[in-house]
């Protein structure tokens, strides 16, 4: 749903300040992740092929940013006011971590922008003395749990950083991959490279509009009720052409997301 990717990147330029703007490209890692996952209803469609994206987890000193490659190039298009290609994104969500926090950044239904700030040791790891090969590599298991879903994570300690993909990043070493007890979403790691591009700075958005983890599965509840009709009635708005009947696109409810990463 390339809308969904669009819509993040033109409300980040809408905003974003001159100074951000204006940005320089600079060199920093990156580390290139593929994601399996399969973010429909299965009682609905049981068959349905999972969906698959690249994302990037760039790295510069204590900084980064997980982020998937369709939103990336899109930001980056819009920024050199070039088209952004064919490449599309359906994730409403990227993260990007200082420090010790973690800040979540997702849309709701398009319209509604939140970022929530969580500390980097939210998931209590139980880590395995069960060691495997991973791209040549040595890697560890841990098993944890993050809002309903149990994960089973692999990392190594070949690459010297504490990192990983999502919300993966508290344990003693680089996390190569992330599964889910179903395999609903399944992370892998592909490779890393040092590039010369720009980096993704957020600190200074402020159309993301600051909740907490309850209010922010408040909000996506009460979301799933409403329709874009109801929405724009309720900022005051109305449609372009209100002589007409509005679409049954207009006046369907957005309804929960079917298999979400996270569970509310």
């Amino acid at each position: 749903m390339k809308k969904y990717c669009c819509f993040i990147v033109l409300c980040l330029v809408l905003v974003m300040p001159s100074t951000l703007m204006a940005q320089q490209v600079k060199d920093f890692m990156r580390y290139e992740y593929m994601l399996t996952y399969k973010p429909f209803d299965k009682k609905i469609t049981p068959n349905a092929e999972p969906l698959i994206e690249k994302f990037y987890l760039d790295v510069d000193g204590s900084r980064s940013l997980f982020i998937s490659e369709g939103t990336y190039l899109e930001f980056v298009a819009d920024l050199k006011e070039e088209e952004s290609g064919t490449i599309e994104s359906k994730i409403p969500w990227f993260l990007s971590r200082d420090a010790g926090d973690t800040v979540l950044y997702e849309m709701i239904n398009m319209l509604d922008a939140y970022k929530v700030k969580q500390p980097v040791n939210t998931i209590k790891w139980t880590i395995s003395s069960e060691t495997e090969n991973f791209h040549n590599m040595r890697v560890q298991k841990a098993i944890g749990e993050l809002s309903g879903r149990t994960w089973t994570v692999w990392f190594t300690t070949e690459i010297p950083l504490i990192e990983g993909p999502y919300k993966f990043k508290n344990l003693p070493g680089f996390v190569v991959k992330a599964k889910d007890a179903d395999q609903d979403y399944v992370f892998e790691f592909i490779e890393s490279k040092k590039v010369n591009n720009y980096w993704f700075e957020l600190s200074e958005l402020d159309f993301f509009k600051e909740v907490t983890d309850k209010q922010l599965k408040r909000l996506k509840n009460l979301n799933a009720n409403k329709s874009y009709m109801q929405i724009i009635q309720e900022t005051g708005g109305k449609l372009l052409n209100d002589s007409k009947e509005p679409s049954e696109f207009m006046t369907k409810k957005f309804g929960k997301e079917p298999n979400p990463i996270e569970f509310y």
